[in-house]
């Protein structure tokens, strides 16, 4: 099957964006990662996980596309998916952690508000025999 130049220029177009999109993807994900927030966020793991179910449905954008498997997958579409599915990956493992701290700050703080009521009704005993 012989494609027209204008089909083999938008097909060459679709690949050029599907790595801009997989690059910019991977480029959050890794900000996303090594970023000092302590906020839990699901929007990029989120991101990541839709554009792993939207680039097969882009890559069959291209017309006169035959199933997957041809030379341009072997460009583009698999290294696509698994740039992808590695930011999904580092984005989830991020969440996963900054919930992990999250939790042990609030239990900690929990703990430090309980020392602090003890300390303070028993220093309010103390005051109290020693007053009377």
């Amino acid at each position: 099957m012989q494609r027209s130049p204008s089909v083999k220029f938008f097909s060459l177009f679709i690949v050029v964006l599907m790595w801009l999109v997989s690059l910019a993807m991977f480029i959050i994900a890794l900000n996303f990662t090594i970023s000092n927030s302590r906020e839990v966020h699901y929007d990029v793991p989120g991101l990541a996980i839709g554009l792993l179910f939207a680039i097969p449905f882009v890559r069959d954008v291209q017309p006169n596309i035959p199933t997957v498997g041809i030379s341009i997958d072997m460009l583009g579409f698999f290294f696509n998916m698994i740039l992808i599915a590695a930011a999904a990956i580092l984005a989830m493992g991020a969440v996963a952690s900054r919930h992990a701290r999250a939790v042990k700050a609030k239990e900690a703080a929990r703990e430090r508000r309980r020392q602090v009521a003890e300390g303070a009704s028993t220093t309010h005993s103390n005051a109290v025999a020693e007053h009377a």
